[in-house]
């Protein structure tokens, strides 16, 4: 009596009844032996699955089972299988997302902010309405027989007999397929349902954490948060602006015309709002209008001016404002005045503005030792080759270097005479450094070449200075000109802390001769140095 094993290959090769469904020369694969009912369950490579009775003239012949596959024949048989996994996920997911994201799908916003709070914090428990392999409204859990055809890759010829253990592995390989793919791919899908302007990119250089002086961002006021039910909370419109400047705590950000009056519009909504709350409330129709202004500022453009009246709300005459649009024709609402902050673009419920292309978020970039010039970016650098005191300040000689590479010699003889340059380089010549300039301000006015080596040649000089200070225990102090150039650079030890010993330095170096005012290096930036006035002859 032959004695059937699971994962044998067997073929039928007779039966005598004459309406069995199965004909002489089937095969497949055993799936079950019940030795007493003496039944065979069989795995068709037709898919079929029978229960095969061999007392009832029916006959099962042993097929033997080719030479063991081997190790790089198995990988590729897990790679075969781990691919339809993906194949599988992407259909599922193809359908998840027309069922659950389409912009007519009620909360389908609130689903997807949903999910990639849950990718971000890896946490798939959150996210349970994606499609899953082991379950799923929009998959169904492979089956043995499908398993067992992928492992053939859908040829009975080419079956191998496996082991529990490689089985399993093949199951684990499916599904790793189908769930990464779902998990890659779905918050990219989520992305698009958010802001279709974006095509479902990350936009993570405009993380609030990731924002930068210089820096395109979303923003929106701490006014605008709503509850997300379900979901996490979201802001009802984020404004694209550029970081210019902080405020306390809170951003202050230029931006086009376009986003200044969707500003514009939005505090209209509040006051309009306002006023029906107050309307229903039963206050009289005369005093309507200067409740509402009690409340809000009014914004209002006359012409290309934005004209901010906030008179009545700070009841003072005069509190009445006018931003003109700066030289790019941009402005800065209320920066400085309303609480501003950058949020994570996807966190809003709808953007006003046009986001950056990659690569295209950091529109300018500020100097560590002189903040008030801003350049294009920050690939064109000083690097000191020698150094040595003169009469009015340091001489030098430097490397000008264009994404690290040496494009020029700057020199200065510190002798209050001009910082010469000698382009050496092909790739950067008068030109490209005209073009760079063109895209240089300071306090929104143009630089000239001089003003920018100047400046490049201070990060050089006091990078240097600062870091040999830190090294001996120390700190620095400089003496700064009208024009934020960098004079004087002197090392300071002790360390002043309180604010008496700062100013009791601050009036010693007031006595020296020179124009210009005197700043200490405080950790992180620069602090003006107070003086004692009073003891100043």
């Amino acid at each position: 009596m032959t004695h059937y094993q699971p994962g044998q290959r067997v073929a039928l090769t007779h039966t005598t009844d004459p309406d069995h469904p199965l004909r002489p020369g089937e095969r497949g694969v055993v799936r079950a032996f019940d030795t007493g009912r003496q039944v065979v369950s069989v795995g068709w490579d037709n898919g079929t699955v029978s229960q095969i009775h061999l007392d009832a003239g029916v006959r099962l012949d042993v097929l033997a089972a080719p030479a063991a596959i081997t190790a790089d024949a198995w990988n590729r048989v897990l790679a075969a299988v781990t691919s339809r996994g993906r194949l599988d996920g992407l259909r599922a997911l193809d359908q998840w997302t027309a069922e659950t994201l389409d912009e007519h799908v009620a909360g389908h916003r609130t689903t997807a902010r949903r999910v990639l709070a849950a990718v971000a914090d890896g946490n798939p428990d959150e996210a349970e309405t994606l499609p899953a392999s082991h379950s799923s409204t929009y998959s169904q859990p492979l089956t043995d027989w499908q398993l067992s055809d992928l492992l053939c890759g859908g040829q009975p010829a080419l079956w191998q007999p496996v082991s529990t253990d490689e089985w399993e592995q093949a199951v684990w390989a499916y599904r790793d397929g189908f769930d990464t793919v779902v998990w890659e791919a779905a918050p990219v899908r989520c992305r698009r349902a958010l802001a279709p302007a974006a095509g479902g990119r990350d936009l993570h250089e405009m993380d609030p954490s990731q924002v930068r002086l210089g820096g395109v961002g979303v923003f929106s006021g701490d006014w605008m948060w709503t509850d997300g039910g379900e979901g996490p909370d979201y802001a009802r419109i984020g404004f694209v602006g550029t970081l210019i400047d902080t405020w306390k705590e809170w951003a202050v950000f230029s931006c086009t015309r376009r986003v200044a009056e969707a500003i514009v519009a939005e505090l209209q909504e509040r006051r309009d709002d306002e006023r029906e709350r107050l309307q229903a409330a039963g206050a009289a129709e005369q005093d309507l209008d200067r409740w509402v202004d009690a409340q809000f500022a009014v914004l209002s453009f006359d012409g290309d001016t934005l004209v901010v009246d906030q008179r009545v709300r700070s009841e003072d005459p005069e509190a009445i404002e006018y931003i003109a649009p700066d030289n790019d024709g941009r402005y800065v609402v209320m920066g400085g005045i309303w609480r501003w902050e950058a949020i994570a673009p996807y966190r809003c419920d709808r953007i006003v503005g046009d986001l950056p292309g990659p690569g295209e978020h950091q529109e300018f970039v500020t100097l560590a030792h002189t903040p008030a010039l801003r350049l294009p970016h920050a690939r064109l650098s000083l690097e000191l080759l020698r150094q040595w005191p003169a009469a009015d300040g340091i001489a030098y000689v430097a490397a000008l270097t264009w994404d690290g590479r040496r494009i020029g010699t700057v020199g200065c003889d510190g002798a209050g005479g001009d910082v010469d340059l000698l382009l050496t380089h092909g790739v950067f010549g008068p030109q490209q450094m005209a073009g760079y300039l063109s895209g240089c301000r300071r306090r929104d006015e143009p630089v000239g070449q001089q003003r920018l080596l100047t400046a490049l040649a201070d990060e050089a000089l006091l990078a240097a200075a600062l870091a040999q200070a830190a090294a001996d225990g120390a700190t620095v102090v400089r003496r700064v000109a009208e024009d934020g150039s960098t004079g004087t650079i002197r090392p300071i030890r002790p360390i002043p802390h309180d604010w008496a010993a700062l100013t009791r330095l601050g009036t010693d170096l007031a006595r020296e001769a020179g124009d210009g005012r005197w700043e200490i290096w405080r950790g992180s930036g620069w602090l003006a140095l107070p003086t004692n006035a009073t003891t100043i002859a």
